[in-house]
């Protein structure tokens, strides 16, 4: 769809929409256009969606497998008795060191906190985040049997479990280099 035909739909969408709130009766070729125009908005917005989660699906990646590479390192070097770096996330700090000379690693938000911005497309170094258990609430075995929804349950009827498992978010942060003193 061109930006004219976009733009050309999105005024007929919009003569729709106030006629439908003036109580005004409305065609149904004006219907029909706002159909199409949120059926492509809503396309829109997904494909926009999918390209954003494989970005960070790529990041995350990434960071697995180089974290797997410092896993092992630390492995053969516990074995060995040589000292080593305990944590994934201090072994990808030095790892970045060497690579990009950092110095003070902050989150954008504590930049922002300390009076500094972050220029403009830099890039944040990626590291693990705090782990996170995912929670979860299931109905007692009484309140299944008794057709009881999870919506309409009463707290003793509803059980909270974590999950066995930890998620690992991303964490992007940001060095001294790629900032600037805020504008007061």
């Amino acid at each position: 769809m061109t930006t004219t035909k976009k733009g050309a739909k999105s005024a007929k969408l919009d003569k729709a929409m106030n006629a439908v709130k003036a109580g005004q009766v409305v065609r149904a070729a004006e219907l029909q256009t706002a159909g199409e125009v949120v059926a492509q908005v809503v396309e829109d917005a997904k494909k926009a969606r999918t390209a954003k989660q494989q970005a960070a699906q790529e990041k995350r990646d990434w960071l697995r497998g180089i974290s797997a590479e410092f896993q092992a390192q630390r492995e053969i070097m516990e074995m060995t008795g040589a000292e080593y770096i305990p944590t994934i996330n201090e072994m990808l700090r030095a790892y970045y060191e060497k690579q990009a000379n950092i110095t003070e690693l902050n989150t954008f938000d504590q930049w922002k906190e300390k009076g500094y911005q972050v220029r403009r497309g830099e890039k944040a170094f990626l590291f693990w985040g705090k782990p996170r258990r995912k929670e979860s609430e299931r109905l007692t075995e009484d309140a299944e049997r008794a057709g009881v929804t999870l919506e309409d349950a009463t707290e003793e009827q509803i059980i909270k479990t974590k999950s066995d498992t930890d998620f690992y978010p991303l964490c992007y942060l940001f060095d001294i280099s790629q900032c600037h003193k805020a504008n007061a």
